[in-house]
């Protein structure tokens, strides 16, 4: 595993932890990955190591090559090379990649408890602080009452999902079962008709959860498979405006009448 996707697999390990989400064997995979890939980069022996090596068994009159330490020496210096240890390591981390594509769904279930319980302090909260963005604290700290912690509650819930979402898109991009698509960047934290996702032009946008709650959005964290259907949703709206566009066309190049 290159150095990109080893810190794609600790940004799912960081979503899981900071959430709260359980799943040992995924942690447990992870640590054991690590293990060996810290271990095989930390071996190495000094440069001038073999010729003292075989110094000192030249001034006892020893044989060099039935020295214990030179075949010692000989032998870790054959596979402490960048080569051998880039593949020890990425064969350590494909043993984690295979935990997560067997638990696919299971981690993102694990996700979503979190995931959920804090799309519901933010619904809460937006139900008492209304549609005013959370970094304007001084018009919602003007409600007054217990507003403050209300705040303090939804921010701690913002992060929550920004989490899990950050640990569902490295869950998809370590295991190859979605792509990172910009486009759809929305559907990985709510189902959105096609209908809205026009009216509210949200192709290629990035919203925060408090603002996709602010624009009427009900959050959710789908499986992989639930996130490529919401996709083909979108896609498959396209596809139905671009061939009434293209029938509207070939109307109006005809002198036909178009019913839509």
């Amino acid at each position: 595993m290159n150095l990109s996707d080893r810190a794609t697999a600790r940004t799912l390990l960081s979503a899981i932890e900071s959430t709260g989400a359980s799943m040992p064997k995924v942690a447990a995979a992870y640590a054991h990955a690590t293990k060996i890939s810290d271990s095989v980069n930390a071996l190495g022996i000094p440069q001038d190591a073999l010729a003292l090596a075989v110094s000192a068994a030249l001034e006892d009159d020893r044989d060099p090559g039935d020295d214990p330490e030179v075949r010692r020496i000989v032998t870790t210096n054959a596979f402490a090379n960048p080569a051998v240890a880039q593949a020890v390591d990425a064969q350590a981390f494909e043993g984690f990649r295979a935990v997560c594509r067997h638990n696919l769904d299971a981690i993102v279930v694990a996700l979503r408890t979190p995931f959920d319980a804090a799309a519901a302090t933010l619904a809460e909260a937006h139900a008492r602080i209304g549609d005013v963005p959370l970094e304007d604290t001084g018009a919602i700290m003007r409600r007054g009452e217990d507003i403050a912690e209300v705040w303090a509650k939804a921010t701690t819930a913002v992060k929550v999902i920004e989490a899990a979402d950050a640990g569902w898109q490295a869950l998809g991009e370590i295991t190859r079962a979605s792509s990172s698509d910009q486009r759809y960047r929305v559907l990985r934290i709510a189902d959105v008709p096609y209908s809205e996702w026009i009216s509210s032009e949200l192709e290629g946008k990035k919203l925060k959860p408090w603002d996709a709650m602010l624009a009427g959005l009900t959050l959710s964290l789908p499986t992989m498979s639930e996130y490529r259907q919401r996709v083909a949703v979108i896609v498959a709206g396209h596809a139905g405006v671009a061939e009434q566009d293209a029938r509207r066309q070939l109307a109006h190049a005809t002198n036909r009448r178009f019913d839509g």
